[in-house]
């Protein structure tokens, strides 16, 4: 997984303002902003994109064709992560593994705008508007 980021600088010049501030948000991107004196209003934005692949944490879904070396009847679903607390299972992305392994077989082995498209579509044939609700749909149909 590449994450991308990019760094912004902006230069703003404005009278009678000194201003040198330097932020750092949670999604990886810096941001510098500096207004130093001048008599017209100026705005140079500049984007710079860099790859740190280092220092990026490592996203590890396994699935139970990774786990076995032979083909099983749930290959294609995820390998939930063992957890001792209820917590855990509040995490998206605990839940976004258990919710697709829920999903019929014929839509678990899409991916990309495949999936999405077919999965609009099964959900305005089957409208649920609770979680509980799509886990009762999942556990009676065939």
């Amino acid at each position: 997984v590449l994450q991308m980021l990019q760094t912004w600088t902006w230069t703003t010049e404005a009278t009678d303002m000194n201003v040198d501030a330097s932020v750092t948000d949670a999604t990886d991107r810096d941001v510098d902003a500096s207004v130093t004196d001048a008599t017209d209003m100026d705005v140079d934005c500049s984007v710079t994109e860099a790859t740190d692949t280092e220092n990026l944490p490592e996203i590890l879904v396994e699935t139970h064709v990774t786990v076995h070396s032979y083909p099983t009847r749930h290959a294609s679903r995820f390998v939930l992560p063992q957890h001792r607390t209820a917590l855990f299972e509040k995490k998206p992305s605990y839940v976004g593994q258990k919710l697709k392994n829920l999903l019929p077989d014929h839509l678990r082995t899409l991916t990309g705008n495949r999936l999405k498209s077919l999965l609009k579509v099964f959900l305005l044939k089957n409208p649920v508007y609770k979680i509980e609700e799509f886990l009762e749909l999942m556990n009676t149909s065939p």
